[in-house]
């Protein structure tokens, strides 16, 4: 009876059907692989998301010690932050130089009215 439903087809070049059937069953094998790798790059990355999260939680709660640890001091203004190092600018080298000409422009005025 079971040879009743047997039949038999014939394959061309049946060599290179092989070889395109290996050849397929190598391509499925490295997808298989590189999809496991992928699991295994998922999984550690999310262990390390969990890791991160609970090292931000435990330096959230120690800058709410430090914070209960500090004094309370009112914030300073920024504008008056800024008024303060406007008025404390250096005087720069142009000034210096000018100041120089202006002396030395004095002085040579001053020597013409001596001499007449």
């Amino acid at each position: 009876m079971a040879d009743e439903n047997l039949f038999f087809m014939r394959v061309d070049e049946p060599v290179e059907v092989r070889k395109q059937i290996l050849e397929s069953a190598r391509i499925s094998l490295y997808s298989l692989q590189r999809y496991e790798r992928f699991k295994t790059v998922r999984a550690q990355k999310s262990a390390h998301m969990m890791k991160l999260r609970g090292k931000i939680k435990e330096l959230n709660q120690v800058f709410v010690q430090l914070r209960g640890m500090l004094p309370d001091a009112a914030p300073v203004a920024e504008k008056e932050v800024r008024a303060e190092k406007r008025k404390e600018l250096p005087v720069t080298n142009t000034d210096k130089a000018v100041e120089k000409l202006h002396h030395q422009l004095k002085a040579i005025e001053h020597k013409l009215n001596s001499l007449a």
